[in-house]
């Protein structure tokens, strides 16, 4: 049988005996209250807030260092045993929900800031590290001129692990000026599924000091174990870098809403200006029910008061003239563009008043306090996203076959009810540089105990996925997405089963995170 058919071998060290055995060996290495079989804490892993459940793990392990995740990674190749790693748990794609059970190795003690570099402008961190932290550490430094620093947001959760974001391929509101998130990694330190210990960037070079993204003698190998969903090896410290904040910050909402929702044709104009332009620091097009899974009043009445779809956007200056010059750009771009308008204020302040933040502070309340977890719960039970990179010029029409899915399979035939409460929203992510492209993604509030709903959102999202694949869309993480484009990228994926038979003969490392195997 195929060595990537044979699910035999995933199970094969499942047995009471392997198990014991492995817990001993995991308690001598970590220490007794590092390590649980207890069913109260295995309950506990099994599920995020995707509709993805998973099986319960039968062990759980929390390392504190990079020895110490070698030593769990070894035993768990000795004994055959499937070993999954999850960091905070907020990630959207079912990714650390274990899928046969086994080892859930939980990253939480390694929780440092282990270094912030003014010279080289990057700051060197853990894996649970979250971003609000990050960013409270960062701004307190200056780099040069009296500049202060910051990360750039993956506009997510405050607090969910930045290592995490970044090792998985996540995209920053700041993309169309400094590159997406793995075109901003330095160094990192990665644990191999044969229990090696891989350093890339500059820590390769022993007497190389200077934390600076440089290439060596000879090929990156960090482009293999980056999106790897933990096949490929578990990365334990990494080194990015951080950019200046300015002083003087402006935020504007603008806004566009028919009721036919065909708004993302007006955003898409207004991106491409925008980016090649190149005066604004970051935005991003958002919408009611990216505020209703965030607030503290009603969901539905903020859903209905607020547009279907909005943009935020930041402009930054060194002094006062310069914010007023590009002010004045901007709103000459605004008036140009036929439909396109600034937030009234009596819609700004509901939303700073749901969103609970003080006018003025957006940027740093948004990193530090806003996103916070579980509050999607309070909704629906779930938050599931999809995200596709495309070109610019696509996103209204993959938007409109998004909406008559969308309609087809979740409106009402109420014909007084609005649109505006469906629980799905869509963001545009990024755009990458000069414009040209972003991440389309749509987010879904499924009702996990709702089994008719979860039957019409997962073939929604089948008939997706087919769909914008043929099209040439690159689908990114989420729900089911690998299935639909992995399998059309011949020779790649061949060449992804290959490496996974060399690096982890044993099928210990994360099975059934990405599909190397054809059931």
């Amino acid at each position: 049988m195929n060595y990537l058919q044979n699910q035999d071998r995933v199970a094969r060290g499942m047995n009471p005996d392997s198990l014991r055995e492995a817990k001993k060996e995991f308690e001598e290495a970590l220490g007794a209250e590092w390590v649980s079989d207890s069913p109260a804490v295995l309950t506990c892993y099994h599920r995020d807030f995707t509709i993805i459940v998973g099986n319960k793990p039968q062990l759980v392990v929390l390392p504190s260092s990079t020895e110490e995740v070698q030593s769990v990674v070894r035993i768990a190749q000795k004994h055959e045993i499937p070993l999954l790693v999850m960091t905070t748990g907020f990630n959207h794609a079912g990714q650390t929900v274990p899928k046969r059970g086994g080892i859930l190795m939980d990253l939480r003690r390694m929780d440092n800031i282990l270094e912030v570099d003014e010279e080289s402008m990057t700051v060197t961190l853990s894996p649970y590290i979250r971003i609000g932290p990050i960013f409270e550490e960062c701004v307190k430094r200056e780099s040069t001129g009296g500049m202060r620093m910051m990360p750039s947001s993956p506009m997510t959760l405050a607090s969910i692990s930045l290592l995490s974001n970044y090792v998985t391929g996540g995209m920053t509101e700041m993309s169309y000026k400094t590159g997406n998130h793995h075109e901003n990694i330095v160094s990192s330190t990665w644990v191999l599924p044969d229990g090696e210990i891989f350093e890339s960037g500059p820590l390769t070079f022993e007497d190389f000091e200077d934390k600076v993204g440089v290439l060596g003698p000879g090929p990156d190998m960090l482009g293999m174990l980056l999106s790897s969903d933990g096949n490929f090896g578990i990365c334990t410290e990494i080194t990015i870098k951080i950019f200046n904040k300015f002083p003087i910050e402006k935020t504007f909402f603008l806004e566009y809403e028919d009721e036919d929702e065909r708004d993302l044709d007006v955003f898409c104009e207004f991106f491409k200006v925008i980016c090649k332009e190149n005066f604004v620091q970051d935005f991003y097009k958002s919408g009611n029910c990216h505020a209703a899974q965030v607030l503290t009043e009603d969901a539905t009445d903020i859903m209905e008061s607020l547009g279907v779809h909005f943009l935020f956007l930041n402009i930054n200056a060194l002094d006062e003239e310069e914010l007023a010059i590009k002010e004045k750009r901007l709103r000459e771009i605004v008036d140009s563009i036929d439909g396109l308008t600034f937030m009234a204020d009596e819609s700004i302040n509901l939303f700073y008043r749901a969103m609970e933040i003080p006018e003025g502070e957006f940027t740093w309340q948004m990193f530090r306090k806003v996103y916070k977890g579980g509050r999607s719960q309070r909704w629906k039970g779930s938050f599931n996203w999809m995200a596709y990179a495309c070109k610019l010029d696509q996103v209204p029409e993959l938007e409109r076959i998004h909406r008559r899915l969308r309609d087809k399979y979740f409106a009402t035939t109420d014909p007084f009810a609005s649109k505006k409460t469906i629980p799905q929203g869509i963001s545009l992510q990024g755009p990458m540089q000069m414009g040209r492209m972003c991440a389309l993604e749509f987010d879904y509030y499924v009702d996990p105990g709702h089994p008719d709903e979860m039957l019409k959102f997962r073939e929604m999202v089948h008939k997706l996925g087919e769909d914008f694949a043929q099209r040439g869309v690159m689908l990114g993480k989420g729900t089911l997405m690998h299935n639909y484009q992995l399998k059309r990228m011949v020779p790649y994926i061949d060449l992804v089963r290959q490496t996974k038979k060399m690096l982890d003969p044993n099928l210990v490392m994360a099975p059934g995170n990405l599909p190397l195997w054809d059931d």
